[in-house]
């Protein structure tokens, strides 16, 4: 389904998910409306767009992998995702289910009135924005009360110092930073059942994990330190 969309995005939300470290989950994507991810990776304008701030952009060792974005895009095009009429239809998309914001791009590109309806009827969410170091700090702020700011062990102490929980990607290498939890699904929980990454909702400590995915490489040179 989509659920909004601008001149430059679209926002979807699928039903299935076939990560195995999710669990079941509505997955909702923000992605180009105007080319597919995996162009907007190789032209670097998803650096400028959906996932401004994140430095394993435009190849650089983003885990998602960008064909299967660009299937879910290339249905919306052909008309095969309907788009929600009212919010009606969102509420009863999400009510009841765990809900995973941004299983590409930065959630805060999302309108924060939709983002707080969807979690009103959602039993739980994930999130994780790392345009927040970009943002006017009360628009962060609204963000970060149900999204993790997502972080770089060099940036952590700023986003901590903002009051946002954060979630922190480290090289395999460096231990878990100090006051931090190793994220659960290196034992094995599925984020549906963990449910601590909702930002500054739940009065938990921030999480870390180690750089993951297909581009493992890529991405442990991205946040070298």
């Amino acid at each position: 389904m989509i659920l909004h969309e601008t001149k430059s995005i679209q926002v979807i939300a699928t039903e299935k998910s076939g990560n195995r470290k999710i669990g079941k989950a509505v997955q909702i994507w923000i992605v180009p409306r105007s080319e597919l991810v995996t162009e907007s990776r190789r032209n670097g304008n998803d650096a400028k767009t959906q996932c401004k701030g994140c430095p394993l952009a435009s190849n650089h060792g983003c885990y998602v992998g960008s064909y299967y974005v660009d299937a879910i895009q290339r249905a919306a095009w052909a008309g095969k995702k309907p788009r929600a009429k009212n919010r009606q239809q969102i509420v009863d998309l999400v009510k009841g289910k765990f809900v995973r914001f941004g299983a590409y791009g930065n959630p805060s590109m999302i309108p924060i009135s939709l983002v707080k309806l969807i979690c009103k009827h959602a039993s739980g969410w994930t999130g994780y924005f790392h345009d927040w170091k970009l943002l006017p700090f009360k628009r962060a702020q609204a963000y970060a009360h149900y999204f993790m700011a997502s972080c770089e062990p060099d940036n952590y102490a700023q986003a901590k110092a903002l009051g946002f929980r954060s979630f922190v990607t480290r090289n395999p290498s460096m231990p878990v930073p100090a006051g931090l939890v190793d994220c659960p699904s290196s034992r094995g929980v599925t984020c549906s059942d963990c449910q601590l990454c909702c930002g500054t909702s739940k009065p938990a400590r921030s999480v870390s994990i180690q750089v993951h995915g297909y581009q493992l490489k890529s991405a442990t040179r991205a946040i070298a330190l």
